[in-house]
């Protein structure tokens, strides 16, 4: 039993599901562009290929290729949306080699692009915010008068917090939008999605599908986010929701889905519905609470992509918290909640990703969280990263 993981650079997401699959006595090995990555130093992580990045398509490609040619891995686990991009272009050569689990292409192209997602969830006649597609910087300008406050900008290719701006008004937004296409190395020209900011409680699902059948339909409550009007989970709760379970079996089943996905929600106070947000074709970070809410999804997809079977799973421990050490911490920085923090932490109820059984991923980690600190610092938003609401 053995699997070859793929992501890059400083990820928790690689981190969740080393631990979850060597729990399960699969020997793991992990490819990454950076040795710093704190996956490589999990004790679970057997061998390590130190890969050209995947921006560099064409070596990328020749790599991963020569590697699954050379071990015979028998499943290959992508788990970044920009990496899985990247292999449907050697799909063929990669299936050759070894076994992986993804969705149709023009599935998943539907779900990295934000507008095409919105456009989908308007025929399936699933809610979304109120959206205005912009072409570009000019498109921004002469649609100022007409934005309705607070809003949120989002590229239709940005993912976690990367493309995404919080508005409150328009005061400094010309600046703050120029600046975000600087850092972000956007073009004036690209396209972004202006919407109405909801206010109200997020949500997300976990799922895993079966050429369009469900397998296993996940849901938690985001209790605390970085940053914090939406973003990456820092702590969140499994909880059941049948109606959001319907809303993406819906969805999915449309779409064919096969493997992992992640839908994001929000529930409007205003109406009390709840509107899509995004569609992500990978694990998220926050797969650690369906682990230990008893739905090891890692696993569950490596049995999915050898074609073994997988038992539907429709029932897991509710109510219960996860909290992200790292990315709670920073965001105390935007807000009082240090009290709360502290509790917590001290909380034995409550889960973390400090395993003290394979602490040297910890180390990492925390270069990670002070490179983090020292970037937002030189760029002025430490406090509020995407700016605020």
């Amino acid at each position: 039993m053995n699997i070859l993981l793929v992501g890059y650079e400083f990820d928790d997401v690689g981190l969740a599901c080393i631990r979850s699959l060597g729990k399960q006595g699969i020997y793991i090995s992990c490819l990454n562009p950076r040795y710093m990555s704190p996956t490589l130093h999990s004790k679970y992580c057997k061998e390590i290929f130190i890969s050209p990045h995947y921006l560099e398509k064409g070596k990328f490609l020749e790599y991963l290729v020569k590697i699954l040619n050379r071990e015979k891995f028998d499943v290959l686990l992508p788990y970044r949306e920009e990496i899985i991009e990247v292999i449907y272009e050697a799909l063929d050569d990669i299936e050759r080699n070894t076994n992986v689990a993804l969705p149709p292409k023009e599935s998943f192209s539907i779900t990295i692009d934000k507008e095409k997602t919105y456009n989908f969830c308007r025929v399936e006649k699933v809610y979304i915010p109120r959206t205005k597609i912009i072409r570009g910087y000019d498109d921004l300008l002469s649609t100022l008068s007409s934005i309705d406050y607070p809003c949120v900008i989002k590229h239709t290719k940005g993912h976690y917090i990367r493309g995404l701006l919080y508005a409150f008004c328009d005061k400094n937004i010309k600046k703050r939008f120029l600046k975000m296409l600087a850092i972000e190395s956007y073009s004036k020209n690209d396209t972004f999605l202006v919407q109405e900011y909801i206010e109200g409680e997020e949500y997300s699902i976990h799922a895993i599908f079966n050429h369009g059948s469900p397998l296993v339909l996940f849901t938690y409550k985001k209790l605390r986010m970085l940053p914090i009007m939406g973003g990456t989970t820092a702590k969140a709760q499994s909880v059941l929701n049948d109606e959001l379970c319907k809303i993406s079996s819906k969805l999915l089943k449309k779409l064919k889905w096969h493997g992992v996905v992640n839908i994001d929600y929000k529930k409007d106070k205003k109406d009390g519905k709840f509107k899509l947000l995004d569609i992500n074709p990978r694990f998220s970070d926050s797969i650690e609470v369906a682990v230990k809410s008893g739905v090891n999804l890692p696993y569950l997809y490596y049995l999915l992509a050898q074609g073994r079977k997988v038992d539907c799973i429709d029932t897991y421990q509710v109510n219960v918290i996860f909290r992200w050490i790292f990315i709670y911490l920073a965001t105390i920085y935007q807000s009082n909640h240090i009290y709360i923090f502290l509790k917590d932490f001290f909380n034995k109820d409550i889960y973390s990703d400090i395993y003290i059984e394979d602490l040297k991923p910890i180390f990492f980690q925390f270069l990670d969280y002070i490179w983090r600190n020292i970037y937002h610092l030189r760029r002025g938003s430490l406090i509020y990263p995407c700016g605020r609401i």
